[in-house]
């Protein structure tokens, strides 16, 4: 737009005598980024020649009359000020009495007339964005801010120096907004001064640049090598730090230091939306993070399509996208990024209602090197999702939750990938048996190593039989919520999978201690992982027979929870036949008592590492006591929440024997400040978490004590919820002593 720099000649003052100035401006040179240089004159006349000099530039082509100004008396030699920008128009406040005679000039220009009272104030960085207004920010004799965009423009673009850039960039938010979106490409070097052999590498260094950054590939000007090496950095803007201004001011900080690895920008219920990041702040990105390779965006209201077309634009190196619940991103953008970002290995996509079958066509045509990826409630179907298996053949992982998938759509899935190792079928609620039975004739799933099925009535035990003899090197199965399945599905389904090594039942009501005892029959011998979870038909009847319950010899993590049949019986001869037993989880169990873990502790020590007893409101220190004696070496993870008869009893032996316990959870325990103290002297220097909500009897002394654990640098998390005891002005100084200590340590 070459008429703005008629600014230039708004930064003259005037000191002659009360006279009349026509500002005159003509367009001379193009600059080869589409802006017209412009040569702006000022003209001084008498108020009897003034009108004859304002038609002849009005009739005179290429040169343009923007206005009269008369200069009345010494109190008005001031020149009139820039107050604001109103997208392609430049609109001038004038101060009251500068403006003699108006005349008829291009829509795009317009004058302004206000009274001396009003506010001055530059340009602001973006529009729409409240955070982001310019207010005056330097001195009224700041010339040089008076200066319009293209003008400073071109003296950045002299800036060769990714650190003369961050430098610019820190005077004022118009400055850093210029630099964030100002392309590498635009900015100038001087190669007359470098020797003819580092001439030729530079210029090599150029031309890769350009098109690692989606220029043209042909550079019109000399571009600058910005100082980059080799880096990995990594940023993640959550809450109130999520802002366009904070975003650019990041773009344009990591220039010169490898550029920006890894960005992740959170949003939130609580975020004010006028204030988040929007697609001007995914501008900045785009232009200035050219090394990006992740790119998380959460709950980003404010940022839509446009902001992932820059990215697609500029960030060329991006590996992985994860979008979730972004309702402004549709098509378009997916779109634009799978076809600006060749190397997209990783992709997925969770709630984001705007994304569908087109959108997936398009990474089906251009993302060939895709490996991962993950749909999740989009409104997606088996167009598109077909259009992804068949053109992506090198996709190892997958994720299909509450999409419109039909059983054909389901069978080309299990026909195309035959390089799949990981699969996840969630709430499919249109495919029907019919579906996993065309997934398991497939005879492509022989490369399959996980599955995980939810909520899916459509599985029957027929169709996870079949699922089963097709994939014969499956080594992790997790069956959720499907009620269709019984006890005869799961028994022909772990005889097929004789590789077998983790085992999942939630939430299946047709599955009974009879299944779970043919389960272990066939492949007890060989799970290192078994997960019971809130299975109601499962009882501890049958449970009890030792040849079955014998073969758990490697067993390493067992976890029954929320199963209110399962007793102390079952519980303990299975924990007695697990010698290898690393994790185990009992949470939701209140029947289990010290019985259970006395048979935990039973024979030779244990390599036990975490314990869980949530719930379990019979366990007394007399079993917390003597698994912590016996397991003391390697126990790492405590959680005894709910525990009501646990006391200092328990937190003593804890301090004398496990110095390398990381993660402590007695939250509702009975314990009092002398056991939390004995723990927190001998194991403080090793915790990185700590819960002590609901324990009533904790009072200002502990706070005392924890202010000496938070100085360690691992510890991280701290929960003192409803714990009565304390004051409210204890815990405000105590959470003020653990924020300083927070903010020296980052």
């Amino acid at each position: 737009m070459c008429e703005t720099a008629l600014d230039a000649a708004h930064t003259r003052r005037h000191e002659e005598a009360p006279g009349t100035f026509l500002f005159v401006s003509r367009p001379t040179t193009n600059d080869g980024h589409g802006y017209l240089s412009t040569e702006v004159t000022t003209i001084e006349c008498t108020d009897e020649d003034a009108t004859a000099r304002e038609m002849e530039f009005c009739t005179t082509p290429f040169y343009k009359l923007h206005g009269v100004v008369q200069n009345q008396d010494e109190d008005q030699k001031k020149m009139p000020r820039k107050r604001q920008w109103l997208g392609e128009k430049d609109a001038f406040f004038l101060r009251e009495g500068f403006v003699k005679n108006m005349v008829s000039i291009p829509a795009r220009f317009q004058f302004v007339v206000e009274g001396p009272k009003c506010k001055v104030q530059r340009r602001p960085l973006m529009r729409d964005v409240s955070d982001t207004t310019c207010e005056s920010e330097t001195p009224e004799n700041d010339l040089i801010n008076l200066l319009p965009d293209e003008c400073l423009y071109e003296i950045f673009r002299s800036l060769s120096r990714a650190q003369d850039r961050r430098s610019v960039a820190g005077v004022c938010r118009r400055w850093l907004w210029l630099q964030s979106h100002m392309p590498r490409s635009s900015f100038k070097t001087r190669l007359a001064s470098i020797a003819p052999l580092e001439q030729e590498a530079t210029q090599t260094r150029i031309v890769r640049n350009i098109g690692r950054g989606g220029q043209n590939d042909r550079a019109p000007e000399p571009v600058a090598v910005l100082d980059e090496e080799e880096s990995d950095l990594s940023r993640d803007l959550g809450g109130r730090k999520a802002t366009d201004v904070r975003l650019a001011s990041m773009a344009v900080g990591t220039l010169g230091r490898g550029g920006l690895g890894k960005l992740r920008i959170r949003g939130g219920p609580g975020m004010d939306i006028s204030r988040a990041v929007s697609d001007e702040g995914m501008k900045a990105v785009g232009v200035c993070c050219w090394a990006l390779r992740k790119l998380d965006l959460w709950h980003c209201a404010n940022i839509g399509d446009e902001g992932l077309i820059s990215i697609g634009r500029g960030c060329h190196r991006l590996e992985r996208l994860n979008i979730l619940k972004c309702p402004g991103i549709g098509d378009a953008g997916i779109r634009a990024v799978a076809e600006g970002c060749p190397l997209l290995s990783n992709i997925s996509l969770d709630s984001c209602k705007r994304i569908g079958n087109e959108g997936l066509k398009s990474i089906g045509r251009s993302s060939s090197n895709l490996v991962s990826l993950s749909i999740s409630n989009c409104e997606v179907g088996s167009e598109g999702i077909v259009a992804v298996v068949s053109s992506c053949l090198k996709l190892k992982e997958m994720l299909l939750e509450k999409v419109d998938l039909n059983d054909a759509g389901l069978g080309q899935v299990g026909e195309h990938l035959k390089s799949l190792v990981k699969l996840t079928l969630s709430n499919l609620k249109s495919v029907t048996e019919a579906g996993f039975l065309a997934l398991g004739d497939s005879s492509s799933l022989q490369e399959l190593r996980a599955m995980r099925v939810s909520a899916c009535q459509g599985l029957s035990d027929n169709a996870l039989n079949v699922v089963g003899e097709s994939c014969k090197e499956l080594r992790v199965f997790s069956l959720l919520n499907c009620e269709a399945v019984s006890d005869m599905g799961l028994q022909a389904f772990t005889m097929s999978c004789r590789f077998l090594e983790s085992l999942h039942v939630e939430g299946c009501s047709g599955i009974t201690q009879v299944g779970l005892k043919a389960a272990l029959a066939n492949r007890g011998g060989q799970l290192k992982a078994l997960r019971l979870s809130n299975c109601s038909g499962v009882v501890e009847d049958g449970l009890t027979d030792k040849d079955v319950v014998q073969t758990c010899s490697v067993l390493k993590s067992l976890s029954i929870t929320d199963c209110k049949r399962v007793g102390n019986d079952c519980l303990g001869m299975l924990v007695r036949s697990c010698p290898a037993l690393e994790v185990l989880n009992l949470s939701g169990l209140s029947a289990v008592g010290d019985s259970v873990l006395k048979h935990l502790v039973g024979g030779a020590k244990r390599k036990l590492r975490e314990l869980n007893l949530t719930g379990c409101v019979e366990v007394t220190d007399v079993g917390v006591c003597a698994v912590i004696q016996r397991c003391a070496e390697n126990l790492k993870i405590l959680s005894l929440e709910g525990c009501i008869k646990v006391s200092d009893k328990s937190m003593h032996a804890l301090a004398v024997t496990c110095s390398g316990l990381e993660e402590l959870d007695v939250s509702r325990c009975g314990i009092t400040d002398d056991g939390l103290e004995a723990v927190l002297v001998e194991n403080g220097a090793a915790l990185k978490s700590l819960s002590l909500a609901g324990c009533e009897a904790l009072t200002d002394k502990s706070l005392e004590a924890l202010e000496r654990l938070v100085v360690h640098d691992k510890f991280g998390s701290l929960n003192v919820k409803k714990c009565q005891g304390m004051s409210r002005k204890a815990l405000d100084r105590f959470e003020m002593n653990f924020f300083n200590t927070f903010m020296r340590r980052t």
